[in-house]
């Protein structure tokens, strides 16, 4: 099921083009062991991600398993878009009545 959350966006476009490589890499090394629930993990998840700054390095690349990931990714996604929707807000005008 797609992730609400990410809808609209190319995320794909932005990995790096040996991306399959690093993933399978990560999780070689990680045994294919999801770091937040130690079940087994098929998804690589960007740590820190990269809207906050966070590379493609594998020191900040772990493995994950898809329902974890996806909890992840859809809260990222819902705290950029709520700080996005509030930068947007104009400022509450006074009532004409408090002047």
């Amino acid at each position: 099921m797609p992730n609400a959350q990410w809808r609209g966006h190319d995320r794909r476009s932005t990995l790096p083009p040996n991306w399959e490589a690093v993933r399978i890499v990560v999780l070689t090394r990680d045994n294919y062991v999801c770091y937040e629930c130690s079940g087994y993990a098929t998804h690589v998840d960007h740590v820190k991600n990269a809207a906050s700054g966070g590379t493609d390095e594998f020191d900040n690349l772990k493995a994950m398993c898809e329902p974890c990931h996806r909890v992840k990714s859809s809260a990222e996604g819902g705290r950029a878009k709520a700080a996005k929707q509030g930068r947007r807000q104009r400022p509450p005008e006074r009532h004409p009545g408090l002047r």
